[in-house]
């Protein structure tokens, strides 16, 4: 026995006749002021900010915007490997004496999207094709992590065909007509991981919850879907792979300007939960706006233009990024005849 040496209960009064909670609020008073400090300085910023975006209109949410565009499209510190790295890669088609692609090299990072835009037959579509191996280079290399992957599709390990997915454009031919969403959604399930019975089912529906469809889409059969709807089952049998980048190849061009922003949002979504990053291709600038990281223009097969978003969209152009951005229909009165004068003042040298 220690008599009165002995340390009271917990739930006593110490020597000097502080209870356990008076005791926890003490031993936690820095952490207890720093919080309420970072409480009080988040509600005063937002009161401030929300005051003046009320007073002064619109231009507080661009300049906001902005900013967030600014500090998304930083690009990684040196010495950080990107996920996807294009190196010099060349490429033609069998029997075409011209190369399609030219002296392409662009990086991905890890979580990001990089947009891929430019007019139809300036080499997107065969940018994914050279990546995913069903073109292989004349030249260059594709850095997957930091290792180089064989160019050809047939070369390729299990894990290098389950980490990058793609989502076409057409999800018609892109799905069986025969086959239910769940035997389309369970196939990379059981190829790439060896699910069946229960265990299958159960991880299909919760890539019908993920892409807002739900279990009763399950039994349904791609002719019995909506395009959008189409749309959302290819990226959930992309995202049952468990991909690391998934290639968007214009996968809202086929879609209704509604159905299409409903699908980027859920790509979106997607990506700040699974984290997984995007190479985008597409030709619509909005659509660019609205997801990129980091863009890049290309024109005939070769990259034009590239960098973080806010420096690519921001003046002065080269030649061919003014006439894309000049191209992109604005919901303004007057638009269209600014256009055509510019462009005739410019055919005639004025």
């Amino acid at each position: 026995m220690c008599g009165s040496r002995c340390p009271p209960p917990i739930g006593w009064a110490d020597s000097i006749g502080r209870d356990l909670l008076s005791r926890m609020i003490w031993g936690g008073r820095v952490t207890i002021f720093v919080a309420a400090c970072a409480t009080l300085i988040a509600f005063i910023t937002g009161v401030v900010l929300g005051f003046l975006a009320a007073v002064a209109g619109g231009w507080v949410d661009q300049a906001l915007s902005r900013l967030v565009d600014l500090m998304m499209s930083i690009p990684a510190p040196p010495g950080t490997t990107a996920l996807l790295s294009i190196r010099g890669v060349t490429a033609r088609y069998p029997g075409v004496p011209v190369d399609v692609l030219r002296d392409i090299t662009l990086d991905l990072a890890p979580g990001q999207t990089l947009a891929v835009v430019g007019e139809s037959g300036s080499g997107k579509s065969t940018l994914a094709r050279a990546i995913t191996g069903l073109l292989p280079p004349t030249q260059g290399e594709i850095l997957f992590d930091g290792r180089a992957l064989p160019p050809k599709l047939a070369g390729r390990s299990q894990d290098d065909l389950r980490e990058l997915q793609m989502i076409y454009q057409m999800a018609d031919t892109a799905m069986n007509p025969r086959q239910t969403v769940g035997t389309i959604i369970g196939r990379p399930l059981q190829f790439y991981f060896g699910l069946r019975g229960a265990e299958k089912r159960k991880r299909i529906l919760e890539l019908l919850e993920e892409i807002e469809l739900g279990a009763g889409f399950a039994d349904r059969y791609p002719a019995e879907l909506s395009g959008g709807q189409k749309q959302r089952v290819c990226i959930a049998r992309a995202l049952a792979a468990k991909p690391r980048p998934i290639l968007c190849d214009e996968v809202t061009s086929a879609l209704d300007p509604l159905v299409a922003d409903g699908i980027l949002k859920l790509l979106l979504d997607l990506q700040r939960e699974e984290g997984v990053a995007y190479l985008f291709i597409t030709h619509d600038l909005a659509t660019v706006r609205a997801i990129a990281d980091q863009i890049a223009v290309m024109y005939r097969g070769k990259v034009v233009r590239s960098g973080p978003k806010a420096e690519v969209l921001a003046p002065p152009f080269d030649d061919y990024t003014d006439l894309l951005l000049s191209s992109a229909p604005e919901m303004r009165q007057g638009w269209l005849e600014e256009v055509i004068a510019h462009r005739k003042m410019a055919a005639g040298g004025n």
